[in-house]
């Protein structure tokens, strides 16, 4: 078993499903039973992918083994709507986690010579690294090259695991102890189960829809931009957050997702930590003046490991049942005067980060597979879920030399 630590909030946060579309050539000889079979070739090689949830009584929560007649719980199907009409019906369909399911996979019409697979997954099944080395794994099995994936266990960002000099600050400690106390005060023991977590998120999404708007920056605007920030010796996600602010009043509030794999394994796990970065566009300073201002600001804090993991330390030193409340304060499920304190403290619901940015760069899979076929991933797109504590969600992918940028926001029901 493998205990739920630092990603406890994912748990009961109503809105984590990662989506991820990629249109693939050399698929024209392939029946939906060689898609299925390289589908659970691929599912075998993540442990994750065979594990459940489980909820104990004092509220700890662990992922462990399913029962060979559970496993495996994620999906393969045709896809018969668009990405914008599935995505909209799948975020609405919780992921039984206590089954084991993290995963879906729909696969769409040839068309032109193409097709599209996409994939949609549970945050608890991993981060979007994972997602894509998923994808590599499945594409690997799909174009008949007669190589067994790699077994990868699981692999999750601990108390223990992290750096030492990312240990939690005192007064941060304190601050969880002062919630704690409270929470067992005014709640006791109360523990939330996936029965709760199914009446929030049907009570969430009666009155909630996501929209989803892509954009693409061609090859040759994306190597005029990476130019730029080269001769400025700045990274491009400083330069994309400068031109998002460009148009902006007063300072924002930028929260970044930032891989934390301590080794770059290649599993499947929620290995990301976020830092956040307040900034108000100098609107006398050009784009890359304001990028550069930007990335010292970024790089300060991950230069800095007690910052760079803070938000892991923090929301492991509260009561799991505690960090349940606050997401379910935000789905309208539940109410205390300590999750509703705490709610407000992080930012969930109300005090929420203007944007929030996860920049996977450049994709970090082949976009080519040979076999006894030849596949090409054509284009890809990636959208990161709105969770608790974000309004306006901005996933960014780079394959083949093209950026495709995904918004992702609540729109009117």
């Amino acid at each position: 078993m493998y205990k739920i630590e630092t990603e406890r909030g994912d748990l009961f946060d109503v809105n984590m499903m990662i989506a991820m579309k990629a249109t693939v050539a050399g698929t024209e000889q392939l029946a939906f039973a060689d898609f299925q079979k390289s589908f659970r070739d691929a599912v075998s090689a993540y442990e994750i992918l065979n594990c459940r949830l489980s909820i104990k009584q004092d509220g700890i929560c662990y992922y462990e083994p399913c029962a060979e007649s559970d496993a495996s719980s994620q999906t393969i199907s045709a896809l018969s709507l668009s990405f914008e009409e599935l995505f909209q019906q799948q975020e609405k369909i919780r992921f039984k986690l206590e089954d084991g399911e993290f995963l879906r996979c729909f696969v769409g019409e040839q068309c032109n010579g193409k097709r599209d697979f996409i994939f949609l997954m549970h945050h608890l099944g991993g981060d979007g690294k994972s997602l894509c080395y998923f994808i590599e794994t499945f594409f690997g099995c799909l174009c008949g090259s007669g190589k067994k994936p790699e077994y990868q266990p699981v692999k999750l960002l601990t108390k223990e695991t992290l750096p030492k000099k990312a240990a939690l600050p005192f007064a941060a400690k304190l601050l969880a102890s002062h919630y704690n106390k409270m929470w067992q005060k005014e709640c006791g023991k109360q523990v939330f189960s996936f029965e709760d977590m199914q009446r929030a998120y049907d009570n969430f999404w009666k009155n909630h829809r996501t929209v989803v708007h892509i954009y693409l920056l061609d090859e040759a605007a994306l190597k005029a931009e990476l130019a730029e920030c080269k001769k400025a010796g700045i990274g491009y996600t400083s330069y994309a957050i400068a031109k998002l602010l460009k148009d902006e009043n007063g300072k924002k509030s930028v929260g970044l997702a930032v891989d934390a794999r301590p080794d770059g394994n290649r599993t499947m796990s929620n290995q990301a930590t976020g830092i956040s970065v307040d900034y108000a566009y100098n609107k006398r300073k050009t784009p890359v003046e304001n990028a550069a201002c930007i990335d010292k600001l970024m790089k300060a804090k991950l230069g800095k490991p007690v910052l760079k993991y803070f938000i892991l330390q923090f929301m492991a030193a509260f009561e799991p049942p505690l960090v349940d409340a606050v997401n379910l304060e935000f789905a309208g499920f539940f109410h205390s005067k300590t999750s509703a304190k705490l709610a407000k403290l992080l930012g969930y619901g109300t005090n929420t980060k203007d944007y929030s940015i996860t920049n996977l760069t450049k994709l970090d899979i082949p976009t080519e597979y040979s076999g006894s076929i030849s596949l090409k991933i054509e284009d890809f797109v990636f959208v990161p879920p709105i969770v608790s504590y974000g309004k306006n969600i901005i996933g960014m992918v780079t394959a083949n030399g093209r950026l495709n940028i995904a918004v992702h926001t609540y729109g009117q029901q």
